[in-house]
């Protein structure tokens, strides 16, 4: 499928797993014959794309050279708009609710929801997708943060390139392909905890008074 797309023209490929979450699928329970089919789809996806020429842009994306890759995560602020949609501020996380109905009602459209964080937190949140794009650049985060990511987090950028996730390139660190693959498996867990327990509360109940996220 990937090469139909590539060879029909398309500019750019992001395959998401599909990844079953527990509020959908009480009775599924991952098991690793899963997890490996997973990794070996992903690895095979990456092989094909970069034979065909696409470069890889994050975990689950590759796209055409000269091509200005696409992606939720590429933007530190947006607004989101409908049922279940998030926006991102300067200091906090919004969210509205996940019952339609509740949504446009009169008294509806308005956030369900707010995680606010503190500093660490949102420096931590851009590492975060930065790493999901398979590079930090250290000047954006220097005039973002006003200091380096291996100042304010020395202890994960030692074990990223101890353990060959990552490398230095100039002032920015590059995710290896070693590093993209744990990526993969750390996203789904990531989606089958937090998401997923966000994801089940917001469903139960249109305007939860506090989610915590253990």
């Amino acid at each position: 499928e990937a090469r139909t797309c590539v060879e029909a023209g398309a500019h750019q490929v992001s395959a998401y797993p599909l990844i079953s979450f527990h509020h959908t699928r009480p009775t599924w329970v991952p098991d690793l014959f899963t997890h490996w089919n997973r990794d070996r789809s992903h690895r095979q996806l990456r092989d094909l794309c970069h034979e065909l020429g696409l470069r890889q842009t994050s975990v689950w994306s590759f796209a055409k050279p000269g091509i200005e890759p696409y992606s939720t995560v590429t933007l530190d602020t947006y607004r989101g708009f409908g049922a279940g949609a998030a926006t991102r501020t300067e200091g906090a996380f919004w969210f509205h609710t996940f019952d339609v109905a509740a949504y446009l009602a009169p008294e509806g459209a308005r956030p369900a929801l707010a995680l606010v964080g503190d500093d660490r937190f949102f420096r931590a949140h851009w590492l975060y997708w930065k790493i999901y794009g398979l590079r930090i650049p250290g000047a954006a985060y220097a005039q973002q943060f006003g200091s380096s990511p291996e100042q304010d987090f020395p202890r994960l950028f030692r074990w990223m390139r101890l353990l060959g996730l990552a490398r230095r390139d100039g002032q920015d660190w590059a995710i290896t392909s070693w590093g993209a693959d744990w990526i993969h498996r750390v996203q789904q867990l990531f989606s089958l905890s937090w998401i997923d327990l966000f994801w089940s509360a917001c469903m139960k109940e249109a305007w939860p008074k506090e989610i915590k996220l253990t």
